[in-house]
């Protein structure tokens, strides 16, 4: 019994002083719990919202280009930039001719016009804005122009330069993905009839006015972020820009645009980069018949990388037009031969 109660009594004494050791080990061990401090910290940093912004030349679904459609389908000539328009945030082009019914247009006129039930075809393509203010669109009269904006309007694609007196001038602001983006669009009166301006009374186009542009961009500055300029002007088939054209482009940057895209010459024209900031003076043809010539044949698509600052890279996409009205896209020795039209140092392809 007397070796029980000894055993017993050694068994507790040393419970107790294990558990003391326990208890002095730790109250005298800094508990500060640091090793937490090993697991990586995340710091969240918000990067600025970017909009792609793809550039089109001249598009004009009517002559040669809607015999080629009435053989095929209406997305013939789309077909092989499809998956190219539909990986931007915005399309914006210039709509070379009124949407209207009438009268087929014969090889080889002057005048163009877009049946109607080609409309869905732009939409279904990605195009969301088209610039209005050229030499063709008022072929059809005020009619032709009523009817382009409001079957346009249809389809949820936004028009500039284009309307009825000051509408004609009024920016038109997209919203694309919180960034604001005021366009507005010109057409050089040199290369227009008589009439063919805006009025109070009249539907016409926007036309080149350096008064007008000036007070055009403070007001669009007002309620975007950027102002975007489509400036329809130049010598056709002249790939170097005209003085019109350069100061027109350098009084819109000096006034607060931040990028001027060019048509109709119907080629591809130089690349400047003034004050920082891109013009684009020709696009050259997007969909058009002019199959007489390589330069006509030739085309690019500008893609611009978009952020509240302005922009920040852009992507020039060269394509051969085939079959009188297909852009193709081109690589190699073909891609190199068109980049160097725009006269700008570019990573060859």
């Amino acid at each position: 019994m007397r070796l029980f109660k000894t055993s017993l009594s050694f068994l507790i004494t040393g419970i107790i002083i294990f558990s003391f050791f326990v208890f002095w080990s730790y109250f005298n061990t800094p508990h500060n719990f640091s090793v937490i401090s090993n697991v990586p910290t995340t710091t969240t940093t918000t990067e600025p919202q970017e909009v792609s912004l793809l550039t089109l030349g001249d598009i004009m679904l009517s002559r040669g280009v809607a015999y080629k459609i009435s053989k095929h389908t209406p997305e013939y000539p789309f077909i092989k930039v499809k998956d190219t328009l539909w990986k931007s945030d915005l399309v914006f082009g210039n709509l070379e001719g009124p949407i209207i019914e009438g009268r087929e247009i014969a090889n080889g006129e002057m005048v163009f016009r877009m049946d109607p039930n080609l409309v869905s075809v732009l939409s279904d393509n990605n195009i969301g804005i088209l610039s209005l203010a050229n030499n063709h669109i008022p072929n059809f009269g005020e009619e032709g122009i009523k009817s382009t904006i409001t079957k346009l309007g249809y389809q949820n694609i936004h028009t500039v330069g284009a309307g009825q007196g000051e509408d004609a001038y009024k920016a038109t602001i997209v919203n694309v993905k919180g960034i604001k983006i005021a366009f507005l669009a010109y057409s050089d009166p040199m290369t227009t009839q008589s009439g063919y301006a805006a009025a109070e009374d009249h539907y016409g186009i926007a036309q080149m006015d350096s008064s007008r542009l000036k007070s055009d961009i403070a007001v669009a500055k007002e309620s975007a972020d950027l102002v975007v300029i489509y400036m329809h002007s130049g010598e056709e088939y002249e790939t170097n820009p005209t003085s019109r054209q350069i100061n027109f482009a350098h009084m819109a940057i000096d006034n607060g645009a931040d990028l001027v895209i060019g048509s109709h010459a119907h080629v591809v024209q130089s690349v400047e980069k003034y004050q920082n900031k891109y013009i684009v003076y020709g696009l050259g043809n997007f969909i058009f018949d002019q199959m007489f010539s390589l330069p006509t044949r030739q085309g690019v698509m500008a893609k611009f990388i978009l952020t509240k600052a302005g922009v920040k890279s852009v992507e020039f996409l060269p394509y051969l037009i085939n079959d009188y009205c297909q852009p193709t896209p081109v690589e190699g020795n073909d891609a190199n031969k068109i980049l160097k039209l725009l006269k700008l140092a570019l990573p060859q392809k």
